[in-house]
């Protein structure tokens, strides 16, 4: 079902070519959204879905009108430590480069959960963060609750963060 919604957003996206930005102005290009809101501390709600491919993944981040804020693809930073059985714990840090400006980037981290390793994929749930900016990202903040799906017997993994991200030094 997740993929479905991908792949709608995508479409979405890619047959848009031009969003519109707040006011109804248009905003060119599939990331003009944000930088539209450059100047903007007021938290907005955003959804970001992240399909992994240890170590590697791509980014998409969209508002709650489905616009896209950002895309691109990230070099992650996950390591996983045991708990009292049956529990893990994963830490993840993640770089991810704008698809559409090399100089666009989002620097992220989370913190999650599993409760059970029973079957595969594992589900692991918890606390996301937008921890910095560059280029026409450059302050933004976010945090976000994240519900994953890991199956380390193919080093693959989806991710959902639904929460708010703002812009402020």
């Amino acid at each position: 079902m997740r993929l479905r919604v991908l792949e709608a957003v995508v479409a979405a996206g890619v047959l848009a070519g031009c969003a519109p930005g707040l006011g109804g102005n248009p905003v060119s290009g599939p990331q003009g959204a944000s930088r539209a809101l450059a100047s903007s501390s007021i938290p907005l709600s955003a959804t970001i879905v992240f399909n992994v491919v240890f170590p590697n993944s791509t980014i998409l981040m969209t508002a709650s009108d489905n616009s896209i804020i950002f895309s691109g693809t990230c070099v992650e930073g996950a390591h996983l430590t045991g708990g009292p059985s049956p529990v893990g714990v994963i830490h993840t840090d993640r770089v991810c480069v704008s698809a559409s400006n090399a100089s666009d980037t989002l620097t992220f981290h989370w913190d999650g959960v599993a409760k059970s390793f029973a079957s595969e994929p594992v589900p692991f749930s918890g606390q996301g963060n937008i921890i910095s900016g560059t280029g026409a990202f450059a302050n933004m903040h976010g945090q976000f609750s994240v519900a994953a799906s890991i199956n380390f017997n193919t080093g693959t993994a989806t991710e959902t963060w639904t929460g708010e991200y703002h812009f402020a030094p």
